[in-house]
């Protein structure tokens, strides 16, 4: 029983030591969110791996990960429906249109925009809120 044990810990190392390697390599490749996630990874794989040091480190990393920004789509969309610009062209474009009958235009750019930003608003939280209970971990360890 006991070389069975043995056995599965030195697998166990094994497996977080591929694991931090992978980890690793995916902190070059992501951003946002799920980079956040890689360093949460690679700190749980240097902890188990008794190296707390790198963990915190790790963690402290975790803190320094910048939220996506949003679209440039989005923001040239919601830029363009509150230019005057816009407004003008439409004018030229449909000049015996009255704004009541075009609104529909407008609100399906502003929803467009909103649909554009959805995703990554919500990113932004989660990272947020992710960086915060790190940061309070931090604090009490």
């Amino acid at each position: 029983m006991h070389l069975a044990d043995g056995r599965s810990e030195q697998e166990q190392q094994t497996l977080l030591r591929e694991a931090r390697a992978r980890f690793n390599r995916a902190i070059s490749l992501e951003k946002g969110f799920r980079l956040a996630l890689t360093h949460l990874g690679t700190a749980f794989c240097h902890w188990h791996l008794g190296d707390h040091t790198n963990a915190r480190r790790s963690l402290e990393d975790l803190l320094k990960v910048q939220p996506p920004p949003v679209p440039r789509a989005a923001k040239a969309i919601e830029g363009a429906v509150k230019s005057p610009w816009y407004v003008r062209v439409k004018r030229v474009l449909f000049p015996f249109e009255t704004f009541e009958h075009t609104w529909g235009d407008e609100l399906l750019l502003v929803l467009t925009a909103k649909w554009l930003k959805s995703d990554v608003l919500q990113e932004q939280i989660v990272l947020c809120e992710l960086q915060r209970s790190t940061e309070d971990w931090l604090k009490d360890s």
